[in-house]
């Protein structure tokens, strides 16, 4: 099996509330991004971009 190396962008909640949109965008853009989102200084959730 491959090994897929993403590159991670770390992000808050709140900021990824502020701007879902060009986050969601970013990852049309560079589909091997891989973004985490923290709650409470904690990673809480994965964000990726779904890739054809």
């Amino acid at each position: 099996m491959a090994k897929t190396v993403l590159s991670k962008d770390l992000i808050s909640l709140s900021e990824f509330r502020a701007n879902a949109s060009s986050l969601i965008s970013s990852l049309k853009e560079q589909p091997d991004k891989a973004i985490i989102i923290t709650q409470n200084g904690r990673a809480a959730a994965v964000l990726l971009s779904v890739q054809e």
